[in-house]
């Protein structure tokens, strides 16, 4: 009995690391997996918040090639860090211009995703444009540090 109150602190330790602490400036990655329409495929996102670019990095499902997407940092506080793309134009999936945003807690590590739409009627919605719901799940892993 008294060997295992001796390696608690240890097994404790060992169930606690992984997760990068993100509260300071050093850069660190987030792996998050997609599910649509029954595929999946994985998004790895590569932060350095003292920089105002940010990259996501994916394999595509069609011809396994790996590719990389610029996101921009928008906003650094002590509990959060935004990055979103700049506005794309619309393509085979959408009618309107489109931009992704994702929040991420500094303290928990948790990313959260949102889309934005923005149609013709610039002046109505504003240079926001309007949230629409996801077409996938996203489920992210704790921020890591290579």
């Amino acid at each position: 009995m008294k060997r295992l109150l001796l390696a608690l602190p240890l097994l404790l330790t060992a169930s606690c690391a992984g997760a990068a602490d993100i509260t300071t400036e050093e850069p660190f990655q987030i792996t998050c997996t997609w599910t649509k329409d029954g595929e999946s495929g994985d998004d790895t996102f590569f932060i350095d918040p003292k920089l105002d670019i940010a990259t996501m990095e994916y394999v595509d499902s069609e011809d396994g090639k790996t590719y990389e997407f610029e996101y921009i940092v928008t906003k650094v506080t002590p509990t959060k860090i935004v990055i979103s793309t700049e506005w794309n134009s619309p393509d085979e999936h959408t009618e309107n211009h489109w931009r992704d945003e994702n929040v991420i807690d500094r303290s928990s590590g948790e990313l959260t995703p949102f889309s934005y739409e923005l149609g013709r009627e610039l002046l109505s919605q504003g240079w926001e444009g309007k949230s629409v719901d996801l077409d996938y799940e996203y489920d992210c892993q704790k921020p890591t540090r290579d």
